[in-house]
């Protein structure tokens, strides 16, 4: 219940702009309503998922384990390299293996891969994202932009080469921006 009231409101009041002009949608999809129940006390929450880690010192004061799934793949080293429209572009995969990352998508969507643009002789972010999240027992791969909005969704892990079209257009948008703004 606490949930369709959560959406209803961000639906009435948020539409089309909910997170940054994604689906609102999403939030009966992917969102579940959960309660932690413990000794004397329980907390409920409203999330797209749960990660547990456990630490010898308080969580807030520190950064999240190198694995947590939100942390993303920036602290890996890129495995390859592509180029489209004179923009060559970074992939970092997850060293994780499919089974691994099927096994944690039960609790969060975890991070297949990511692809970053190299811009002016750096990279700044993620442009694209590769996640997996399963619910219900069902398996979904979302390619997600930089706003995090999914943009496709597989029934499986797609390759690489699957989702090329989709981030060469796009590229081929950023070089015709760049044109105009006269950088190279």
């Amino acid at each position: 219940m606490w949930l369709r009231e959560r959406y209803e409101y961000e639906k009435r009041y948020y539409g089309g702009a909910y997170n940054f002009g994604g689906n609102v949608d999403e939030m009966v999809t992917d969102f579940s309503h959960y309660v932690f129940s413990f000794h004397d006390q329980f907390v409920e929450v409203l999330a797209a998922g749960i990660w547990f880690e456990s630490g010898d010192s308080m969580l807030g004061s520190r950064d999240p384990d190198s694995d947590h799934p939100l942390r993303g793949l920036a602290h890996i080293e890129p495995s390859e390299r592509f180029e489209e429209s004179g923009i060559t572009c970074q992939v970092r995969r997850n060293p994780l293996s499919n089974h691994e990352l099927e096994s944690r998508a039960h609790l969060c969507s975890q991070t297949i891969l990511e692809v970053a643009a190299e811009l002016d002789g750096r990279v700044g972010r993620t442009d694209w994202s590769l996640t997996l999240r399963v619910r219900n027992g069902i398996g979904k791969t979302h390619l997600r932009n930089y706003f995090g909005n999914q943009v496709e969704t597989f029934d499986s892990i797609p390759d690489l080469s699957v989702i090329r079209p989709t981030i060469d257009r796009w590229l081929g948008e950023v070089r015709e921006r760049r044109r105009k703004m006269r950088k190279t």
